[in-house]
């Protein structure tokens, strides 16, 4: 099981930049139902994604955190 905590601290090692420089999550989408996405999904390959820092955020069921640089269209 993933906490909220664990999640924001897994997006923000991802996007390699330092915390005080990033945003809270919490302005872009709710730690918490992060959490309970990852925590009750029965699915492990079933996704959410959002955009965060100009990057594209994948959580995975699992909690695996994938992050992606958002190119200018």
């Amino acid at each position: 099981m993933a906490s909220s905590t664990e999640l924001i601290e897994n997006i923000v090692s991802e996007i390699n930049t330092p915390s005080p420089d990033v945003p809270p999550l919490y302005e872009t989408i709710d730690p918490g139902v992060l959490a309970e996405f990852v925590n009750s999904v029965e699915d492990e390959s079933t996704t959410i994604m959002f955009c965060y820092c100009g990057h594209e955020v994948t959580v995975r069921g699992d909690g695996e955190v994938m992050v992606a640089r958002r190119t200018p269209p």
